[in-house]
């Protein structure tokens, strides 16, 4: 091919390309946007804090329960009649133990045959045991009320220690027994006595002098009056004692009964009713 026809077919070529490129759309520069706004998500206002409250108001505590005293009811049915319930001058054991019940001494004796505090809360003994100096226990009463003093303490004595009177002797260990105050007495002996402390245990029960001036020495063997863990109710003689719980005892826990049982006393003029539960049957020995 020749020079000129391979200038007119490129100059064609070329003229094709312009106008093709005059017939394309314009491209346009991209356009700068700002992204949209975001809105911030919606939050939920703060919790009010709740109104301060008051605190409740303080609760005083329950008052206490006033404890009750011991109650009950104690039947005896003796193997034999008593031939009193004025407990220093019972002629026997069934007595004596029906008795003893109501009364209380300066000192007891324990389970291991020791001497404890009684009515009388401590006391000393001279160097020469001749001298017993006891301090009595305050706040006592016997069944009537009558107030527990070193004045019973010296009625009892002056009392039992009479010649006319069985077991004085035990009474007579003392010399004397002196009042020093309301609550203090002094006991004296002519010789030293090792077993005084044991005897006032056994024996030497404390009755109230006024009630024992007023009822005199029957009465008073009929319807005793003492300081301790059971009050005499009724005697029918031939037939029962009825003693109940003493609500006002100072000492505590030491109240006791046997099994009940409706079984006749062994001596049939004092069987007990059957209707009647018997609490202690006392032994004919």
């Amino acid at each position: 091919m020749s020079h000129p026809k391979l200038f007119k077919l490129f100059s064609l070529i070329l003229i094709l390309g312009l106008i093709l490129s005059a017939c394309a759309p314009a491209t346009q520069a991209p356009v700068e946007t700002e992204p949209p706004a975001v809105e911030p998500a919606a939050t939920e206002p703060p919790a009010a804090e709740p109104a301060p409250t008051e605190p409740p108001a303080p609760t005083e505590p329950p008052a206490p329960t006033e404890v009750e005293g011991p109650t009950g009811t104690l039947r005896v049915a003796v193997a034999t009649q008593p031939n009193t319930l004025d407990m220093p001058l019972t002629a026997e054991m069934n007595a004596r133990n029906t008795a003893h019940g109501m009364f209380d001494s300066l000192v007891w004796l324990d389970d291991d045959g020791l001497v404890q505090p009684s009515l009388a809360e401590d006391w000393e003994i001279s160097e020469d045991g001749l001298t017993y100096t006891f301090y009595l226990r305050k706040g006592v009463t016997f069944h009537n009320g009558e107030p527990f003093t070193a004045d019973s303490v010296v009625f009892s004595w002056n009392r039992y220690k009479n010649k006319d009177l069985q077991w004085n002797e035990r009474w007579n260990e003392a010399s004397n027994v002196e009042k020093v105050d309301d609550y203090t007495v002094k006991i004296t002996t002519t010789d030293p006595k090792p077993l005084l402390l044991r005897t006032i245990a056994q024996s030497w029960a404390m009755i109230p002098p006024k009630y024992f001036e007023e009822v005199g020495d029957v009465q008073f063997g009929t319807n005793p009056v003492g300081t301790g863990p059971f009050k005499f109710v009724e005697w029918v003689q031939g037939d029962h004692v009825t003693l109940e719980a003493n609500p006002d005892y100072w000492r505590e826990g030491t109240l006791w009964s046997r099994p009940s049982s409706t079984a006749p006393s062994p001596n049939p003029p004092l069987a007990w009713p059957p209707s009647k539960p018997v609490r202690w049957i006392s032994s004919a020995g």
